[in-house]
């Protein structure tokens, strides 16, 4: 499911859960089933948008882009993070973040994931609400 395929990931803030939409989510998902992890992923990645307050102070917007190639092989990470502005200033540019990190499924079940520079997200995750485009890791600290 993962080999060779494009995802967007967003993560509470203390990276404990982890959601993961396929590219294709939102021309697949066209029913109230999926609809609700859809919008646990949205107030992840969005307080402008969704009003949530779930992201560090300061930032309004964190989008993060996998790219899995093959069983137990590297994942390219782009994390892209956009900050408040003001008129007053003095206001933050928004900042990038590109690694490879490396992950590997165990049993269908869990996931050893890890994200290279983005340090709050490998570990060891139980893996849930799976779907064509879409799974819930759930850390296993």
């Amino acid at each position: 499911m993962l080999k060779n395929s494009d995802w967007k990931l967003a993560f509470t803030k203390q990276a404990d859960t982890i959601y993961l939409l396929k590219d294709g989510f939102r021309e697949w998902c066209k029913t109230d089933r999926c609809s609700p992890f859809y919008s646990e992923y949205q107030g992840l990645v969005d307080n402008a948008y969704t009003g949530a307050k779930n992201l560090p102070e300061g930032m309004i917007r964190r989008m993060i882009e996998l790219r899995f190639d093959a069983e137990k092989s590297p994942v390219k990470i782009n994390m892209i993070c956009e900050y408040k502005s003001t008129f007053d200033g003095p206001n933050r540019p928004p900042d990038s973040t590109n690694t490879k990190g490396s992950y590997q499924v165990l049993n269908n079940t869990k996931m050893i994931f890890d994200a290279g520079k983005i340090k709050a997200l490998t570990g060891k995750y139980n893996i849930s609400n799976v779907d064509l485009y879409q799974m819930k890791l759930t850390n296993l600290k």
